[in-house]
């Protein structure tokens, strides 16, 4: 195969950071020095992360795509990225298909999705089959993958632009906005004081879980049910996310199932923060006061949103702390409720995945690849993910376990 995803143990009575600045030496099977790296702190990287639905106004019918999942996009010091998607409910083996970053910053309606992203004073649009930007799904429309990019923008400058996925005759049929992916996008350098202790470096993947102070603080989450007393037949579970944005404004995203199917551009629904700090007495919204770019919500039939859209405000976005979110249905009677909260950090494992040892593959026999996360939770509950490739073909139930 020529590619290995391994690890190993080594027992040493040296600290870790004595091997910062060392050299790493590969060597092949006959002991022929091949490749050489310096060690160094990994530097941490800005990620930002969109939820997929669909299009604005894409009504699937019964056997077309329907499509869900997310796309991680983890910005270099370069300004390079990783874009990386894992995706169900796509058109099958749809090969060379296109996802793109968009110039637009919302997903509520096709007029405001806009282009492929690009800084054209910088590079030449790379969102092409050509620039690597497409993905090829399986028989059962699924796609997992990732590729590297340069769009001519920062990380601040992407944060809030729509993600859009395309058919194989450009067709778009998903659109998802890119916001903060707090689980990653942890901005104190953790290692700065590693160099005169023993104590092993943090990995990227796993963010500092110490409490942090309010100033650090860049999104408040509102998990979202039912509002006290309604009992119509919506059942609104989700998340309501706020990140700060700029000094004067912040981005509000909806991740939502549940909600009211006849939310549209005729009859948009609503969502608010209430001065109160209780779904029983919510008290007034304090978004009356604000310049508000779209406080509303689309479902085009289906239920669900995934939106985001940026409030500008005099306030400190810690001042919605404790205070209530309100989600309302076409016809404005509040249906869902929840209380901002600070989000908190979870531990994150993650193991790149190889060959077992012993197993030697034949010519047609699978030879995987990947990575597995597993991200805890306060009460050590976990959350297994897996982005796998190279597996026996449709193996049904098959095992993975720790």
């Amino acid at each position: 195969q020529g590619t290995s995803r391994s690890t190993f143990k080594v027992n040493t009575r040296e600290a870790m950071m004595s091997f910062k600045g060392r050299v790493v030496v590969v060597k092949d099977s006959s002991d022929l020095s091949i490749g050489c790296g310096v060690m160094k702190i990994e530097t941490l990287h800005k990620v930002l992360k969109a939820s997929m639905g669909l299009y604005p106004g894409y009504e699937p019918g019964e056997d077309d795509p329907a499509l869900f999942g997310s796309v991680t996009v983890s910005f270099r010091d370069d300004d390079t990225f990783d874009f990386a998607y894992d995706l169900e409910g796509l058109m099958s083996n749809c090969k060379e298909c296109g996802i793109h970053i968009h110039a637009g910053k919302s997903c509520d309606d096709h007029d405001l999705v806009l282009g492929h992203g690009f800084n054209k004073y910088v590079v030449n649009d790379l969102w092409t089959t050509v620039g690597g930007a497409y993905y090829n799904s399986n028989d059962d429309g699924t796609a997992n993958g990732s590729f590297n990019l340069f769009s001519g923008f920062s990380y601040e400058e992407t944060l809030g632009h729509a993600v859009v996925i395309h058919t194989h005759d450009g067709s778009r049929i998903g659109c998802g906005v890119l916001v903060h992916d707090d689980m990653y996008s942890e901005e104190k350098n953790v290692n700065e004081n590693l160099e005169e202790s023993n104590v092993p470096a943090i990995s990227s993947t796993e963010p500092s879980i110490s409490s942090p102070g309010e100033s650090e603080v860049f999104s408040l989450v509102a998990s979202i049910e039912s509002y006290p007393d309604y009992t119509g037949p919506l059942e609104p579970t989700g998340t309501v996310t706020i990140y700060s944005n700029s000094e004067s404004s912040f981005l509000f995203h909806l991740d939502m199932d549940g909600l009211d199917p006849q939310c549209t551009n005729t009859s948009p629904c609503s969502v608010s923060i209430y001065n109160g700090t209780d779904c029983n007495d919510v008290g007034k919204t304090v978004l009356d006061d604000l310049e508000v770019s779209g406080s509303v919500y689309y479902t085009y039939d289906q239920g669900t949103s995934r939106s985001t859209f940026k409030v500008n405000t005099r306030e400190a976005m810690m001042s919605f702390k404790g205070r209530v979110v309100v989600v309302k249905d076409s016809s404005d009677l509040s249906i869902g409720c929840g209380v901002m909260k600070i989000e908190t950090l979870h531990k994150v494992l993650k193991a790149s995945m190889g060959l077992y040892p012993g197993y030697e593959p034949g010519e047609d026999d699978p030879a995987l690849f990947g990575s597995v996360t597993v991200s805890f939770r306060d009460d050590d509950t976990f959350d297994f993910a897996y982005d796998l490739e190279g597996l026996m073909s449709n193996c049904k139930e098959c095992g993975i376990h720790i």
